[in-house]
Parts: structure tokens; C-alpha cells; sequence
């Protein structure tokens, strides 16, 4: 039998290098789904967050986004714009009556970066045109505008321009949500390969290490 010695290490005696090991060796066993699951159900207002990807490895594509939809009733509803409330409120309405969309698919246009600056929405269409072309002066079925005329709330402001400007804030919306779920994934992260956490999880494992970092 041969017997061959090994010289044992704590982890606070290893090299930066066999220290980095260790981490990337913890790292890969890092679960998020805890993360993910609460910042789908503390989404603001409006979010439908389906699926969330990320990247925290300290490199130019870092960052979070993700995909699903924004009920944008409900968000400006619950974000409305103090200054401009009157033309929302019209908005909100054609919205709930489905003459503009009231719902925004949420996307990324990117496949190599996740960061918040590759998320974007479909397409919000309107009918406007419909009401111009119907000769029956359609009116609101349902809300607190109900019975108005649609086309007279279409011509009544420069609703496409108030449109345009409330998408634009929605989306900025969606995008500082997924900057405010990067910030929660990199703070769990850089706990995960502390010093401190790490040194906890080789006492409650009675961890040792070669010169490397491989755990013996």
C-alpha cells in the first residue's frame, strides 16, 4: 500500500488564486429562485414578470431584465402624471372600452446582453380610425366616461403625442424594476462569495482544502 501525504489548508491560508477557486466553486451551486420569486410578487403595479435573466459577473453585458407584460391600466392608474390627468384619464378609458390597447408584451431585443437596456414592448395599437370611418358616432360602454363619444375623445386632444409619452414612461418603469432586481441578485451575490459567508460554510462543513482550493 502506498500512502502519499498531503499537506491540508484552511481557507484563510490559501492564495488569492486557490481562494477564487473556492468561489467559483460555491458559485455555481448559487440559487436565485428565493429572488425571483419575491420580485415577482412585490412587482409594481401593472408587471406580469414571467420569465427574469441576468448576468453578475463585474462584465459590460451585467445587469437584469425580463419579459412578460404590463397591464397599463393599471399602472397609470397607479402612476398617473398630475400634470397631464385630464388626457390620461381619457386614455385609460378608450383603454378599458378597447380602443387603444391596454396591454404591453414586454421583450428583450438582444440575445448576447440582459441588462435592462435590451428590454422593449410591442406594438400598443389604437382603432382610431374606426371611429373616424363609423358613420354610427360609437360611444363608451363601460367606465366613468361611459356614453361619450369616441371619436369627439379622440379629436378633443393630441392624444397620440399623450399616448407616445405614457408608453415611453411605462417602459422606463419596467426598465428601472429590472435595474432595482439586478441590485438585489448583485447584493446576494457578492454575500455569496464573501469572505464571511464562505468562512460559515466551511465551518458548517468542516471544509479543507489542497494548495488549489479543491476541497479534500
Amino acid at each position: 500500500m502506498q500512502v502519499i501525504e498531503q499537506t491540508v489548508y484552511e481557507y484563510h491560508e490559501l492564495s488569492d488564486k486557490a481562494k477564487d477557486a473556492v468561489r467559483c466553486m460555491l458559485i455555481q451551486h448559487w440559487e436565485t429562485d428565493h429572488i425571483i420569486d419575491f420580485v415577482k410578487a412585490d412587482a409594481p403595479a401593472g408587471f406580469i414578470i414571467d420569465d427574469v435573466r441576468y448576468s453578475v459577473t463585474y462584465s459590460q453585458g451585467d445587469g437584469a431584465s425580463w419579459t412578460g407584460a404590463i397591464d397599463l391600466i393599471k399602472f397609470f392608474e397607479a402612476n398617473p402624471d398630475p400634470e397631464f390627468i385630464g388626457e390620461e384619464v381619457i386614455i385609460i378609458e378608450l383603454m378599458r372600452n378597447d380602443w387603444i390597447d391596454d396591454k404591453a408584451n414586454v421583450n428583450q431585443n438582444s440575445y448576447h446582453y440582459v441588462h435592462s437596456g435590451t428590454m422593449k414592448f410591442d406594438e400598443v395599437r389604437d382603432y382610431a380610425e374606426s371611429a373616424e370611418d363609423d358613420s354610427n358616432n360609437p360611444v363608451l360602454s363601460v367606465g366613468i366616461l361611459e356614453n361619450a363619444n369616441v371619436k369627439e375623445l379622440f379629436d378633443s386632444f393630441h392624444w397620440a403625442r399623450r399616448l407616445d409619452l405614457m408608453i415611453e414612461r411605462a417602459l422606463q418603469a419596467t426598465k428601472d424594476y429590472a435595474d432595482v432586481i439586478y441590485g438585489q441578485l448583485k447584493e446576494d451575490y457578492e454575500w455569496q462569495v464573501s469572505d464571511e459567508n464562505i468562512e460559515e460554510n466551511i465551518y458548517i462543513n468542516g471544509w479543507r482544502f489542497d494548495i488549489n482550493g479543491k476541497i479534500i
